[in-house]
């Protein structure tokens, strides 16, 4: 009787070990299922968002300025309205346009209007980068055997120009110096003697008011 006594109560601990055990792993499974990191809507859309290769982006700048070159043509007997396009075209231009602008302003291949306008384009959106396309395009004097040469002349003239709105004046200055001792063009020459007579002006300007200031507070 002891005996069976003894069996009964085994299998109830048994048993009681059993149900402990199945309720512990069904609340593991609970509590690893929840303690999992929790997305957001706003992460699973950012992660389902496929990345923008720089070709892509190139591309779609390049389709922009085909559509606004187009439409520059189409107006440009209205010098006030091209203008303002002109202007609010450039402040879309970001600085990975720059280089997509500096690849149309030396491809010989593209249109005279289109490779004027990307050069206007940069020195609007003159950074250093920018800048040092500009200088090294206004000293690239070889040119293509199919060149018009004078318009490559003018368009490097009208670059050097441009270089002189840089804020760097200091480097502006290096690059026009330099530029006068390697041209084989007269013309060059002179517009980068007149950029740095230019310069050498407006710094006088700067120290002619900055003069009359302090007398002014005498």
């Amino acid at each position: 009787m002891r005996n069976r006594s003894v069996l009964y109560f085994a299998g109830f601990i048994f048993a009681l070990l059993g149900f402990l055990m199945f309720d512990y792993l069904l609340r593991k499974d609970y509590i690893v299922k929840n303690n999992q990191p929790y997305l957001t809507d706003e992460a699973t859309v950012e992660g389902a968002q496929p990345e923008v290769s720089d070709l892509e982006l190139r591309t779609r700048f390049l389709n922009r300025f085909q559509n606004f070159a187009t439409r520059m043509r189409a107006i440009s007997d209205e010098p006030e309205e091209s203008e303002e396009f002109l202007r609010e075209f450039s402040q879309t231009i970001q600085s990975s346009d720059i280089i997509a602008l500096g690849e149309i302003l030396k491809n010989t291949k593209m249109k005279n209007t289109e490779r004027t306008l990307a050069l206007e384009l940069m020195v609007m959106n003159q950074d250093f980068t920018s800048h040092n396309l500009l200088n090294i395009f206004a000293q690239d004097e070889y040119f293509a055997a199919h060149s018009n040469v004078e318009f490559e002349i003018a368009l490097r003239a009208q670059a050097i120009e441009g270089l002189t709105l840089f804020a760097d004046k200091k480097l502006v200055r290096k690059n026009l110096e330099n530029l006068k001792i390697r041209t084989k063009h007269a013309f060059l020459y002179d517009r980068a003697d007149r950029g740095l007579a230019y310069l050498s002006d407006q710094n006088l300007a700067v120290q002619m008011e900055s003069a009359d200031a302090k007398a002014s507070k005498r």
